[in-house]
């Protein structure tokens, strides 16, 4: 049984390099572990999403009542919401980073910031857990023991890739420690592969790598890991499958670069600030790494892979407001097309972490910009004052000083529409948001007040219902 552990533990032999296990491990399937026990309920759920209210709960302090439920929500179709999971016992949950759905199959996915523990310091749940349509779960991440340390985390949604066939690719390194894996989650099988295990790769032990996210390739032989190092470069590798000691370097850069792999092509798109000629640049990659071409030389702050080939938007440094020049890109096709570019709006990232989707033709795309009527007087307070209302207040002061918009763009013509304007909402900070295509549930702020609402997408005024939450929602995921 594993326990909390506080101290630094153990780490790995450090001739560890890049080793492939051919061993399939099956990991812990249950709904008991220690002291306390987890169940999970997602029956009548037309969406997830998680609260901000405290996440530790024990049955004991509501006396002979049911087990209370951590702060994991389901949104039923009338606007109401749940609670999704139940425990017996005491159990000290991490928060819900993340909740996924795979492109096939009924699963579902659920990523705490970290484990869960019973009253006695027993592990319950690792931070990554499958609940399945019957409702047992498995937990993907329970096996893994590393001296004294408990299971693995996951730095980023990056980190968690679907393939088409529904198989979960997972990037996740040892708590404390440089240890970096990939695995394969199969959730026909509930069986999960380990397909990379490093610790140092092609660097010395004086240069450890993290992962940041990767790209599975369209045949699924290669993962395209994006890296950085205690050198301070940021990497882009080429790792097999099948033989994940052929590890190559494809791009290297001394600054972070967004970048994007287009399945279609089999090619990859970085951009990216040059320290050398101190110029912005984005370039066509083959899979090897070979510049086959240079797009544009200006940067971008982020590259979008689409069915329609890959978007870039907004260069770095911004546009300024009213500019007539492109703010998006088709680098496939060479088509420009413009978000307006208002008062200073560009696209960003909600607190959920997603910018955009894509259902069909449709690509949703999150902008913000500054709120030009946000003022805050602090001549009305004393320094301490000022200091204090900062420290404790700092995210709300943001949550009131931008102001959301989410696109509809058709990615055939590049026409589009603001959600929000069409419901007539003025959102003025945007939590989390989570479409199909056809019905759109977002939680966010208007002003001061959290507000969570449903869009029906497919009648002509989006007709607007009210979620029964007095706390914005993070996480939001349609099931």
């Amino acid at each position: 049984m594993k326990k909390r552990f506080f101290g630094a533990g153990s780490k790995l032999a450090s001739s560890i390099a890049v080793i492939s296990l051919a061993a399939v491990f099956s990991v812990f399937t249950g709904c008991t572990n220690g002291s306390g026990s987890v169940s999970f309920n997602l029956s009548m759920a037309e969406a997830l999403g998680a609260t901000e209210r405290s996440v530790s709960r024990s049955a004991r302090d509501a006396g002979d009542s049911a087990p209370t439920a951590t702060n994991l929500i389901k949104l039923l179709p009338n606007g109401s919401i749940e609670n999704a999971t139940e425990i017996a016992g005491y159990v000290e949950f991490g928060a819900v980073k993340g909740i996924f759905r795979p492109p096939v199959g009924d699963e579902t996915y659920i990523w705490y910031e970290e484990p869960a523990f019973d009253g006695n310091g027993d592990e319950v749940l690792s931070c990554l857990v499958c609940v399945h349509p019957d409702g047992t779960y498995t937990d993907l991440l329970y096996e893994n023991v590393f001296y004294g340390y408990y299971s693995l985390v996951i730095d980023t949604d990056n980190c968690l890739q679907f393939d088409d066939d529904g198989n979960l690719y997972i990037s996740a390194r040892e708590g404390g420690g440089w240890e970096e894996y990939i695995y394969k989650f199969d959730p026909q099988t509930r069986e999960r592969t380990t397909l990379i295990e490093s610790k140092t790769e092609y660097l010395s032990d004086d240069y450890k790598e993290s992962y940041h996210g990767f790209a599975l390739s369209a045949d699924k032989s290669t993962l395209y890991v994006y890296a950085s190092n205690f050198d301070s470069s940021t990497l882009l590798k080429s790792i097999p499958v099948d033989d994940p000691s052929n590890v190559k370097v494809i791009f290297e850069n001394t600054r972070d670069f967004a970048w994007a792999y287009d399945k279609d092509q089999d090619k990859i798109y970085a951009s990216y600030y040059s320290d050398k000629t101190l110029t912005y640049k984005t370039v066509l990659l083959s899979t090897d790494g070979t510049v086959e071409s240079v797009i544009d030389d200006m940067g971008y702050s982020l590259l979008i892979a689409t069915s329609k080939g890959v978007l870039c938007g907004y260069p770095v440094g911004g546009l300024e407001p009213g500019s007539d020049s492109y703010n998006m890109k088709n680098l496939n096709s060479g088509e420009t097309f413009n978000i307006p570019v208002e008062s200073g709006e560009f696209i960003g990232v909600a607190d959920g972490g997603k910018y955009y989707e894509q259902h069909g033709d449709d690509l949703f795309l999150v902008a913000f910009r500054y709120n030009p009527d946000y003022k805050i007087d602090y001549q009305e307070y004393t320094e301490e004052e000022r200091i204090e209302l900062f420290d404790n207040n700092y995210w709300e002061f943001v949550k009131c000083s931008y102001l959301f918009n989410l696109y509809r763009i058709n990615l055939n013509d590049y026409s589009y529409e603001n959600v929000f304007e069409n419901v007539g909402g003025d959102l003025t900070y945007l939590e989390s948001w989570s479409t199909n295509g056809e019905v759109l549930y977002y939680s966010g702020y208007d002003k001061r007040e959290p507000t969570s609402g449903k869009i029906d997408l497919k009648s002509a005024d989006f007709d607007l219902t009210k979620v029964d939450s007095a706390q914005a929602l993070s996480c939001l995921t349609l099931m």
